[in-house]
């Protein structure tokens, strides 16, 4: 899925919406044996990390370190030597494209998966349920404050779709002289 930019016109009340931080890493497909880009160029992670993750299923997810960090998590998955640095890599999972589920479900069952394989590269994102739009700006705060992006919200009871949707939302902060706006 592929996200809208959010603003309160689009969605007026997030309230029941599932919100979790955007992450500035790689976009990363795992189709239960070979990592690849949404153009499907192939990453090439050591054997290691591959074998942590889950065979029996389709994941989609970002590649990550941690926040303010996305140049050196290029420079780590581009490589096709499997380098070292892949042990500093976490694949953050946030859908499961081939289950027919909703959105919710298919949480559940990537769950499941992931507690197969005791692996420690491989995590969900956090869902949280929104609560409110004060919820949604308090969370922002607190990403934002801590060098963090913004919030991905997520329709719970979305199918998974292969385009652009407005089921799925990012939310960032721009910083102007006069005011802070969420969205454009």
């Amino acid at each position: 899925m592929l996200a809208q930019t959010y603003s309160p016109e689009l969605l007026e009340d997030p309230t029941g919406w599932l919100m979790s931080e955007k992450l500035d890493g790689v976009r990363c497909y795992w189709n239960g044996s070979t990592m690849y880009t949404r153009n499907r160029n192939v990453f090439h992670p050591p054997d290691w990390f591959k074998k942590q993750l889950p065979t029996d299923i389709c994941l989609d997810g970002e590649l990550w370190t941690e926040r303010a960090d996305f140049q050196k998590i290029v420079s780590i998955v581009r490589r096709s030597d499997q380098g070292e640095g892949w042990k500093n890599i976490k694949f953050m999972i946030f859908d499961a494209p081939l289950l027919k589920d909703n959105f919710e479900d298919r949480l559940i069952t990537i769950k499941k998966e992931l507690a197969k394989n005791k692996g420690t590269n491989a995590e969900m994102i956090k869902q949280t349920v929104c609560k409110s739009a004060e919820h949604l700006a308090k969370l922002m705060d607190e990403i934002c404050g801590g060098k963090g992006e913004g919030v991905m919200l997520k329709d719970p009871k979305c199918s998974y779709e292969r385009k652009r949707t407005f089921k799925l939302l990012k939310v960032k902060r721009f910083e102007d002289a006069e005011a802070t706006v969420y969205g454009h």
